[in-house]
This record gives structure tokens, sequence and C-alpha cells, in this order.
């Protein structure tokens, strides 16, 4: 029936890993350039956006 055909399509999607990915090797050289402690306070705003880009790490 449709639902297990769409419930296999599905289980296959998740399998590969997409091409550009950061590997983990990658991901172990990034660093923290700042915190923002106040994240669950009431009073401040949260983080209301974020910008990672590979030419201003």
């Amino acid at each position: 029936d449709k639902a297990s055909i769409l419930t296999q399509l599905r289980k296959q999607r998740g399998k590969h890993v997409p091409e550009g990915l950061t590997t983990v090797d990658e991901m172990r050289n990034f660093r923290c350039s700042a915190t923002h402690t106040a994240l669950h306070s009431a009073s401040s705003p949260g983080i209301l956006a974020l910008d990672v880009s590979p030419k201003n790490p």
C-alpha cells in the first residue's frame, strides 16, 4: 500500500550523508568565538541570529 511505500522512501532518505557536509574532523577544529550567558534569561532576548562563514571563522 501507499503508506508502506512512503515509509520505505523516508527510511532510505536518511541513510545517505549529503555531499559537502562538515566532517567530524573539521568540527574538531571549530572554536567558540563568543558566548551568550543570558540565553535563558527572561529579562533579555536570546539568540536572534547565527552566522557561520568559512571566510571569517
